[in-house]
Protein backbone atom coordinates (compact mmCIF):
# COMPACT_ATOMS: atom_id res chain seq x y z
CA UNK A 1 0.00 0.00 0.00
CA UNK A 2 1.83 3.08 -1.24
CA UNK A 3 2.00 6.53 0.35
CA UNK A 4 -1.34 7.76 -1.06
CA UNK A 5 -3.04 4.40 -0.76
CA UNK A 6 -5.78 3.47 1.71
CA UNK A 7 -6.48 -0.08 2.85
CA UNK A 8 -9.65 -0.88 4.78
CA UNK A 9 -10.40 -4.05 6.75
CA UNK A 10 -13.94 -4.16 8.14
CA UNK A 11 -14.71 -7.88 8.29
CA UNK A 12 -13.52 -11.37 7.52
CA UNK A 13 -9.88 -12.40 7.75
CA UNK A 14 -6.83 -10.86 6.13
CA UNK A 15 -4.67 -13.84 5.23
CA UNK A 16 -2.00 -15.02 2.80
CA UNK A 17 1.61 -16.13 2.74
CA UNK A 18 3.23 -12.82 1.75
CA UNK A 19 4.33 -9.63 3.48
CA UNK A 20 1.90 -6.70 3.55
CA UNK A 21 3.72 -3.34 3.84
CA UNK A 22 1.64 -0.21 4.47
CA UNK A 23 3.23 3.12 3.54
CA UNK A 24 -0.13 4.89 3.45
CA UNK A 25 -3.21 4.47 5.65
CA UNK A 26 -4.66 1.21 7.00
CA UNK A 27 -8.14 1.65 8.52
CA UNK A 28 -8.98 -1.42 10.62
CA UNK A 29 -12.61 -1.27 11.73
CA UNK A 30 -13.41 -4.97 12.03
CA UNK A 31 -12.27 -8.45 11.11
CA UNK A 32 -9.10 -10.38 11.86
CA UNK A 33 -5.47 -10.37 10.76
CA UNK A 34 -4.86 -14.09 10.27
CA UNK A 35 -2.04 -16.30 11.42
CA UNK A 36 -0.29 -16.44 8.06
CA UNK A 37 -0.29 -12.66 7.60
CA UNK A 38 2.88 -10.65 8.25
CA UNK A 39 2.01 -6.94 8.36
CA UNK A 40 4.51 -4.07 8.50
CA UNK A 41 3.54 -0.44 9.00
CA UNK A 42 6.34 1.48 7.29
CA UNK A 43 8.02 4.64 8.63
CA UNK A 44 5.39 7.05 7.29
CA UNK A 45 2.51 4.56 7.41
CA UNK A 46 -0.44 4.78 9.79
CA UNK A 47 -2.68 2.03 11.19
CA UNK A 48 -5.89 3.24 12.85
CA UNK A 49 -8.07 0.91 14.93
CA UNK A 50 -11.43 2.67 15.16
CA UNK A 51 -15.06 1.67 14.91
CA UNK A 52 -15.06 -1.65 16.73
CA UNK A 53 -16.58 -0.38 19.96
CA UNK A 54 -17.06 -2.94 22.71
CA UNK A 55 -15.20 -5.68 20.86
CA UNK A 56 -11.64 -6.68 19.96
CA UNK A 57 -9.44 -6.61 16.89
CA UNK A 58 -7.79 -10.03 16.70
CA UNK A 59 -4.15 -10.13 15.60
CA UNK A 60 -3.15 -13.75 15.01
CA UNK A 61 -0.21 -12.95 12.76
CA UNK A 62 2.77 -10.67 13.29
CA UNK A 63 2.44 -6.87 13.27
CA UNK A 64 5.64 -4.81 13.04
CA UNK A 65 5.30 -1.05 13.38
CA UNK A 66 7.88 1.41 12.09
CA UNK A 67 5.34 4.22 11.74
CA UNK A 68 2.24 5.02 13.81
CA UNK A 69 -0.48 2.80 15.28
CA UNK A 70 -3.48 4.60 16.79
CA UNK A 71 -5.82 2.69 19.12
CA UNK A 72 -9.04 4.72 19.16
CA UNK A 73 -11.87 2.30 19.98
CA UNK A 74 -12.07 -1.40 20.74
CA UNK A 75 -9.29 -3.52 22.22
CA UNK A 76 -6.40 -5.00 20.27
CA UNK A 77 -6.18 -8.72 21.11
CA UNK A 78 -2.99 -10.63 20.41
CA UNK A 79 -3.92 -14.22 19.66
CA UNK A 80 -1.26 -16.86 19.99
CA UNK A 81 -1.48 -20.60 20.01
CA UNK A 82 -2.05 -21.85 23.52
CA UNK A 83 0.40 -24.63 22.56
CA UNK A 84 3.20 -22.09 22.53
CA UNK A 85 3.21 -19.99 19.33
CA UNK A 86 2.86 -16.34 20.38
CA UNK A 87 0.91 -13.53 18.81
CA UNK A 88 3.36 -10.71 18.27
CA UNK A 89 3.36 -6.94 18.11
CA UNK A 90 6.74 -5.27 17.61
CA UNK A 91 7.13 -1.48 17.90
CA UNK A 92 10.45 -0.48 16.35
CA UNK A 93 12.77 2.41 17.34
CA UNK A 94 11.24 5.74 16.30
CA UNK A 95 7.74 4.24 15.97
CA UNK A 96 4.67 5.21 18.00
CA UNK A 97 1.77 3.24 19.43
CA UNK A 98 -0.72 5.89 20.58
CA UNK A 99 -3.58 4.84 22.89
CA UNK A 100 -6.21 7.52 22.33
CA UNK A 101 -8.80 6.38 24.87
CA UNK A 102 -9.40 3.85 27.64
CA UNK A 103 -8.79 0.85 25.39
CA UNK A 104 -6.44 -2.04 26.06
CA UNK A 105 -4.07 -4.58 24.53
CA UNK A 106 -5.27 -7.99 25.63
CA UNK A 107 -4.40 -11.64 24.92
CA UNK A 108 -5.99 -15.05 24.37
CA UNK A 109 -3.42 -17.32 26.05
CA UNK A 110 -0.29 -16.46 28.04
CA UNK A 111 2.33 -16.76 25.29
CA UNK A 112 1.69 -13.46 23.50
CA UNK A 113 4.15 -10.59 23.76
CA UNK A 114 4.42 -6.90 22.95
CA UNK A 115 7.95 -5.66 22.22
CA UNK A 116 8.49 -1.90 22.49
CA UNK A 117 11.68 -0.30 21.19
CA UNK A 118 9.98 2.98 20.25
CA UNK A 119 7.25 4.88 22.13
CA UNK A 120 4.02 3.61 23.65
CA UNK A 121 1.87 6.59 24.63
CA UNK A 122 -1.44 6.88 26.43
CA UNK A 123 -2.61 10.28 25.27
CA UNK A 124 -6.33 10.06 26.00
CA UNK A 125 -8.86 8.64 28.40
CA UNK A 126 -9.12 9.23 32.13
CA UNK A 127 -9.28 5.58 33.23
CA UNK A 128 -7.34 2.36 32.68
CA UNK A 129 -5.62 0.97 29.62
CA UNK A 130 -4.59 -2.63 30.35
CA UNK A 131 -1.64 -4.39 28.71
CA UNK A 132 -1.95 -8.15 29.32
CA UNK A 133 0.68 -9.64 26.97
CA UNK A 134 4.26 -9.76 28.24
CA UNK A 135 5.55 -6.19 27.80
CA UNK A 136 9.24 -6.14 26.85
CA UNK A 137 10.20 -2.48 26.99
CA UNK A 138 13.54 -0.93 26.04
CA UNK A 139 11.95 2.24 24.65
CA UNK A 140 9.65 4.92 26.09
CA UNK A 141 6.41 4.46 28.02
CA UNK A 142 4.73 7.87 27.88
CA UNK A 143 1.63 8.29 30.08
CA UNK A 144 -0.05 11.65 29.44
CA UNK A 145 -3.44 10.87 31.01
CA UNK A 146 -5.09 8.07 32.95
CA UNK A 147 -3.48 4.81 34.04
CA UNK A 148 -1.51 2.14 32.21
CA UNK A 149 -1.81 -1.25 33.96
CA UNK A 150 0.71 -4.01 33.24
CA UNK A 151 0.07 -7.67 33.96
CA UNK A 152 2.63 -9.65 35.97
CA UNK A 153 6.22 -8.65 36.70
CA UNK A 154 7.80 -5.76 34.78
CA UNK A 155 11.55 -5.58 34.16
CA UNK A 156 12.25 -2.86 31.54
CA UNK A 157 15.65 -2.44 29.91
CA UNK A 158 18.31 -0.04 31.12
CA UNK A 159 17.65 2.22 28.09
CA UNK A 160 13.96 2.62 28.93
CA UNK A 161 12.34 6.00 29.58
CA UNK A 162 9.21 6.39 31.72
CA UNK A 163 7.46 9.73 31.11
CA UNK A 164 4.62 11.01 33.26
CA UNK A 165 2.50 14.11 32.67
CA UNK A 166 1.66 15.78 35.96
CA UNK A 167 -1.33 17.89 35.08
CA UNK A 168 -3.42 15.32 33.29
CA UNK A 169 -6.58 15.97 31.30
CA UNK A 170 -7.30 19.09 33.39
CA UNK A 171 -4.93 20.95 35.71
CA UNK A 172 -3.84 18.55 38.45
CA UNK A 173 -6.48 15.95 37.60
CA UNK A 174 -5.91 12.52 36.09
CA UNK A 175 -2.14 12.74 35.92
CA UNK A 176 -0.29 9.84 34.28
CA UNK A 177 0.16 6.72 36.39
CA UNK A 178 1.63 3.24 35.96
CA UNK A 179 0.29 0.26 37.88
CA UNK A 180 2.01 -3.14 37.82
CA UNK A 181 0.24 -6.21 39.19
CA UNK A 182 3.53 -7.92 40.07
CA UNK A 183 7.06 -6.74 40.83
CA UNK A 184 8.65 -3.77 39.07
CA UNK A 185 12.39 -3.21 38.63
CA UNK A 186 12.92 0.56 38.34
CA UNK A 187 15.73 1.44 35.91
CA UNK A 188 16.56 3.92 33.16
CA UNK A 189 15.30 7.47 32.93
CA UNK A 190 12.36 9.20 34.60
CA UNK A 191 10.97 12.11 32.58
CA UNK A 192 8.45 14.43 34.25
CA UNK A 193 6.38 17.07 32.49
CA UNK A 194 3.63 19.46 33.52
CA UNK A 195 0.61 19.95 31.26
CA UNK A 196 -2.39 22.27 31.04
CA UNK A 197 -0.43 25.09 32.70
CA UNK A 198 -0.56 23.18 35.97
CA UNK A 199 1.75 24.34 38.77
CA UNK A 200 1.67 22.10 41.85
CA UNK A 201 1.82 23.55 45.32
CA UNK A 202 4.90 23.11 47.47
CA UNK A 203 4.78 19.75 49.24
CA UNK A 204 2.31 18.16 46.81
CA UNK A 205 2.90 14.48 46.03
CA UNK A 206 1.89 12.28 43.10
CA UNK A 207 1.90 8.49 43.19
CA UNK A 208 3.13 7.79 39.66
CA UNK A 209 4.07 4.10 40.05
CA UNK A 210 2.47 1.40 42.16
CA UNK A 211 3.30 -2.32 42.19
CA UNK A 212 3.14 -5.28 44.52
CA UNK A 213 6.89 -4.84 45.08
CA UNK A 214 9.52 -2.38 43.83
CA UNK A 215 13.28 -2.66 43.54
CA UNK A 216 15.85 -0.32 41.96
CA UNK A 217 15.85 3.42 41.30
CA UNK A 218 15.95 5.60 38.20
CA UNK A 219 19.44 6.31 36.90
CA UNK A 220 18.49 9.85 35.81
CA UNK A 221 15.61 12.31 36.10
CA UNK A 222 14.67 14.95 33.52
CA UNK A 223 12.00 17.63 33.89
CA UNK A 224 12.84 17.89 37.59
CA UNK A 225 12.75 21.72 37.72
CA UNK A 226 9.31 23.27 37.16
CA UNK A 227 10.07 26.93 37.90
CA UNK A 228 8.99 29.20 40.71
CA UNK A 229 11.63 27.67 42.93
CA UNK A 230 9.88 24.28 42.76
CA UNK A 231 11.25 20.96 41.61
CA UNK A 232 10.17 17.33 41.58
CA UNK A 233 12.01 15.01 43.96
CA UNK A 234 11.32 11.30 43.34
CA UNK A 235 10.92 9.24 46.49
CA UNK A 236 10.74 5.46 46.63
CA UNK A 237 8.73 3.06 48.74
CA UNK A 238 8.58 -0.72 48.90
CA UNK A 239 5.69 -0.68 46.44
CA UNK A 240 6.16 2.36 44.25
CA UNK A 241 7.42 5.82 43.38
Amino acid sequence: VNANGILGLSGGTLSGSGLLTVRGLFNWTGGTIGGSAVVTIATNGVLVLAGNNGSSYDLIGVLTNAGTVRLASGNLRLVGSCAGTPGQMINLPGALVDILSDVSIVRLCSTEFFINQGTVRKSGGTGFSYIYPTFNNTGTLDIRSGIVWLNGDYAPGATSVHRFAVGGYSPGTGYGQLQVSGTIIVVGQLDLMTTNSFVPSSGASFGIITASLRSGTFASVTGRSIGGGLSFNPTYSATGV
